[in-house]
Order: C-alpha cells, then structure tokens, then sequence
C-alpha cells in the first residue's frame, strides 16, 4: 500500500466537508477533474474504497466517515504545532533560564523580567542566582539560555562576551561625615569601620591591595558575601564599604545610603554568557536587548545628566577600558576579572 500524500488527503477531507466536488475544487482552487484523480489516487493508496459512486453524484462509506474523524484529529494537531511555531516566533510563548550573579541578579535582573513580561506574558522565565564560577558550569553544562558572569570565561563551551564595565562606588551612612565630599580616597577612610567581601574573594584581594599600596589602615569588622547584605550594613550605620554600583543605586535610590565615586578606579565588569554549540532563542536575544537597555538607562539617563548614584563608564561593544596611568597595580586587576 502506497503512503498517501497531503494533498490527496486535503482534497479528502475537502469533498467530505463540502459534499459535493466541485465546492471542494472551488474551495482548494483545482479544477473538479484534478480532485477527482486526487480523490481516485487517496483510495488507490490506502486500498479502500470510501464513496459510492451514482449518476455523477459521491457518496461517503462509513470508512469514509471514521477515517474522516482520524484526519480532523490529526489536522487539529497540525494546526496545534503551527500556532505553536507562530507563538513562538512572536516570542508569546516559550521558557527562559537566567543564571546570574547576585549583584545584578539580585534586584536588577528582577525588575528587567518584570518589564519584560509585560510584553511576554507567557513566557516562563527561571532566575538562578550563583556565583561567577557557577554561572560559566551551568553555561557550559547547556543548563541556562544566559549567564550574567563576573568573571571572564575561557571553556570551549561557552561563548562570553562584555555586558558592560563600570566603577566600583563607596557607600556610606546617611550623615556621615565623609557624605560632602565629591569623592572617596583610601585616606578618608583611614580607622573607619569598613564592610568587607569574603576572604577568598578576588574583589576583597583587589580593594586591599589599594588600601595597602595608600598605606591606609581600617577597621574590618564584618565580610560580607554580596554587595547587597553590605549595603545594608551601611544602611544600618554598621560602616562603609566599596561595591559595585548598581546594588549601591538601589539603596541610594530609597534614601538608605548615600553613594560617591571611589578614586583610585576599581573595575567591576560584567560578561554575557551564552552556550556555544546552540543559537540563543529569540526570547533570549529579546531578553538580552531588554537588560542592555535597562543599564544604558542608568548609564546614560534621559535627562542627559548623571545621577549621583548612577553608574560610570561603558556599556558592551566597546573594546575592555585601560586604566589610567597613575591608578595603582591592584586597581588594574580587577580588569581581568
């Protein structure tokens, strides 16, 4: 028995539909004789007879009524797949997997997702927060569509690439007697009950080798694992610390702290991380898009002017930024993650 074709089927289910051939020709745009050799070629193929055949006129078996059946089955589910497909060209469905640092996963990626899914409502999105060596294993393990890393990655399954690079800031209590200062040196914070990362932290080795090459001496009393729990430290008027801007925004941006650029420059950038051997999906590239606009917004605010909390320097697409000459060995590390 032969398989038969689409079309023969289409001009099946066309004539039992329409019950006559010549509203189904009309209906598929062929002549009536073209849906007669269709109809003769379905029942050649599928060795059955399905109509009786009197004075020019077609009359449906009962075979031809199940089989019928079995095709508005099979049809609907043809059409079930191509809204899907349609769905998912138009990005109204579809899953997301994030996996992110907390500095950006934290507060700043949630308030992205929220606006992105005002325009994805269906979309199912999982945020995974971990830490930058975490986010490059899941990114090369295929277990997330997108990471947000710290650091760079250098694994022939992950393709990485800059997010943006911007100054870490110094956070201080609200009335703090450094708040009138247009910015933070080392030597200002000289005795001060400093807010520190983790000891194996590569940003708690950076920080303190500024202190140490200005010769400043501080007081630390508590590390911290993440930029957030340290700003509301400072919130809390336990110390000062040095974080990255965007948690520090968060906080400024509520009145809990105050913020102020940190000389000499200490680097914190960000990279996309994307698994190499599969194309990112549109919901991804559209996610992507979304998040690079949320930070050019900070970066660059409407009003043409910097907020005091707003973060400095670039967005990706620039080549990595170079140091300027006189900040200090220590500084120039946090570059290379």
């Amino acid at each position: 028995m032969a398989t038969p074709t689409y079309r023969q089927i289409e001009a099946f289910k066309a004539v039992m539909e329409a019950g006559r051939v010549t509203d189904a020709a009309q209906k598929l745009n062929l002549s009536q004789p073209a849906v007669s050799k269709l109809l003769a070629s379905f029942e050649s193929a599928i060795g059955m007879r399905l109509f009786s055949r009197s004075k020019k006129r077609l009359t449906p078996t009962a075979e031809a009524s199940s089989l019928l059946r079995e095709i508005n089955r099979i049809f609907v589910g043809v059409e079930g797949v191509t809204r899907f497909a349609s769905e998912l060209r138009n990005m109204r469905t579809g899953e997301l997997t994030i996996a992110s640092v907390a500095a950006l996963g934290q507060r700043h990626v949630p308030r992205v997702i929220a606006e992105f899914l005002k325009k994805h409502a269906s979309v199912n999105i999982g945020l995974h927060l971990r830490s930058s060596h975490d986010v490059a294993d899941w990114t090369a393990s295929q277990k997330t569509d997108v990471g947000i890393s710290m650091m760079p990655v250098d694994h022939p399954a992950v393709r990485d690439e800059i997010l943006c690079e911007v100054d870490a800031v110094c956070v201080l209590p609200n009335g703090h007697r450094l708040c009138g200062k247009p910015f933070i040196e080392p030597r200002d914070l000289a005795g001060e009950n400093f807010i520190s990362f983790m000891r194996d932290g590569r940003l708690r080795h950076v920080i303190d080798s500024v202190f140490e090459e200005a010769r400043v001496s501080r007081e630390l009393r508590i590390d911290s694992f993440m930029s957030d729990s340290a700003c509301a430290f400072v919130a809390a008027s336990v110390g000062v610390s040095i974080v990255e801007p965007f948690t520090a925004g968060e906080y400024a941006r509520k009145g809990e702290l105050v913020v102020k650029p940190f000389r000499p420059s200490v680097l914190y950038q960000f990279r996309l991380l994307f698994p190499r051997f599969r194309e990112p999906s549109l919901l991804t590239l559209a996610f992507v898009e979304e998040l690079r606009a949320s930070i050019r917004a900070l970066l660059v605010p409407a009003a043409g002017e910097p907020h005091a909390d707003a973060p400095s320097r670039k967005l990706s697409g620039s080549s990595p930024l170079r140091r300027k000459a006189r900040a200090p060995r220590a500084a120039r590390a946090a570059t290379r993650g």
